[in-house]
């Protein structure tokens, strides 16, 4: 069921909650930070350089594999793909300790 404020109401009311800059919504990335071989954050599409120990690429398909693309990683995107795509590169360590969703 989709909220009645349409999905980004569903972003905003998970990042209600957190400190003001803990969570962007509405900014445009342009590529995946990658340092050493590992996803340290992203760029986005004004340059601005956002650290961060793991990076979630949940968009439609072709979004994700060109992002995943910036990366060093290949996603496949099947011809008509629709929907949400998600990639998500592992840490060393846990984030959170014990069992976590996080959307």
């Amino acid at each position: 069921v989709v909220p009645a404020a349409g999905m980004g109401a569903l972003s905003a009311a998970l990042a209600a909650p957190l400190p003001a800059d803990a969570v962007r919504t509405g900014t445009a990335v342009a590529r995946v930070h990658v340092v050493e071989g590992r996803a340290a954050g992203v760029v986005t599409a004004d340059g601005a350089t956002l650290a961060a120990d793991h990076v979630v690429l949940a968009a439609e398909p072709p979004a994700s594999a060109a992002l995943a693309a910036t990366a060093g990683a290949r996603l496949p995107v099947p011809d008509g793909a629709l929907g949400c795509t998600t990639l998500w590169f592992a840490g060393r360590e846990a984030v959170l300790p014990g069992r976590a969703l996080w959307l």
